[in-house]
């Protein structure tokens, strides 16, 4: 009797040990995945300048809290010019379009509706900011299925929701400045726009400040309910920011700054600008093999750009009136440190661009000649 007693006992305890055993790896696993990601609840996250702990590549631009950040990460394809290593994938990828408002990215995003209804493929989904938690949560919870195109000002990161297939980003950029001027007489015409416009413009360039820069750094999180075996749970994502804004130190953003410019050249397959958009039509074309420029330009050039002049005067004197307002706009030192960020930013896809443009000629040119 008294044996038995003991090797119960023993039993016992040695259950009572691995079970401690078990929590304290449990308990340390999940301390592990939050020091990982930043909080959400409205708190700063403790960043050190390290800006692969606050996640600013395109894979955790929208992440889930069971995915690590180990590098590189898959689902998007780089650019196709300067990283000619891909093949042809560009072509049977899935086209995310990040749309800068007054860019020209409503061009974009008409064309590609056209482009799809030509082709007979589904209509591109819109990733705005008031959507894509809802699609990227029905993707995630497989209530939805993947499309071919996505676009919108929330575009970046729906690579990481699409699977295995290969994934491709691509965007417009324009002068901050004369996007500010551009997007503020939008406003007063009665387009739509976040801020008020009822003030000056300097007001409003100072209320939006760096647009594209924000949508570089902003991303959601997905994590399972907690209600439940987790196994039968749904996802649940949320929006978070991880730099951009005030809140967040100069060392911060800064660093976020750097990180951006220096994947680029990564992060989008291709990138175009405003200021030439024939071009950039064309490189889309060649990169996806999609009629871009052959269903857009026209469109794109009868559409009434102030920054492509005008066929009468009332256009003209709103061009000369728009120029000096730029130029009062460069002159302010406080919208010059406003626009900071996205000025860096266009500068450095100006470069990428003028690559891009003189390897598209080059080919063009191979091509000729065979």
């Amino acid at each position: 009797m008294a044996r038995g007693r003991k090797k119960r006992l023993s039993v016992f305890i040695l259950i009572v040990s691995v079970s401690c055993i078990i929590f304290y790896l449990m308990f340390s696993s999940q301390e592990m995945i939050r020091e990982t990601l930043p909080e959400i609840n409205e708190r700063v996250p403790n960043v050190n300048g390290e800006l692969s702990k606050i996640h600013l590549h395109s894979k955790s631009l929208l992440a889930t809290s069971e995915e690590t950040n180990s590098f590189p990460f898959h689902g998007y394809l780089p650019n196709i010019y300067l990283h000619p290593g891909q093949g042809r994938l560009h072509t049977h990828a899935i086209g995310a379009f990040l749309h800068n408002p007054k860019s020209g990215g409503t061009t974009i995003k008409e064309c590609m509706k056209k482009i799809s209804k030509t082709q007979h493929k589904n209509k591109p989904i819109l990733l705005s900011s008031d959507k894509v938690i809802q699609v990227v949560t029905n993707l995630k919870n497989g209530v939805a299925e993947v499309n071919d195109h996505y676009m919108g000002d929330m575009a970046l990161g729906i690579c990481d929701f699409v699977g295995e297939r290969p994934c491709a980003y691509f965007t417009v950029l324009r002068d901050p400045f004369e996007r500010s001027v551009s997007h503020y007489y939008f406003c007063k015409e009665g387009g739509e726009a976040i801020h008020s416009c009822n003030g000056s413009l300097e007001e409003f360039t100072l209320s939006v400040c760096s647009s594209f820069y924000l949508q570089m750094t902003c991303r959601l999180l997905c994590e399972r309910g907690n209600q439940g075996d987790e196994e039968n749970t749904d996802w649940q994502c949320k929006r978070v920011r991880v730099a951009g804004t005030k809140q967040f130190s100069n060392e911060t953003n800064q660093s976020a700054l750097q990180y951006i410019l220096g994947n680029l050249d990564k992060l989008f397959a291709v990138v175009g600008i405003t200021e030439d958009f024939k071009t950039t039509l064309q490189l889309f074309e060649d990169t996806f093999g999609k009629p871009f420029y052959k269903t857009c330009y026209d469109f794109h050039n009868n559409a009434g750009r102030y920054i492509n002049g005008g066929n009468n005067i009332t256009a003209r004197r709103k061009n000369k009136i728009r120029e000096s307002e730029i130029k009062r706009l460069r002159g302010n030192e406080k919208v010059r440190q406003c626009l900071h960020e996205d000025t860096v930013i266009y500068e450095k896809v100006k470069e990428i661009f003028e690559i891009q443009k003189q390897k598209f000629i080059e080919r063009r040119h191979l091509v000729r000649e065979k």
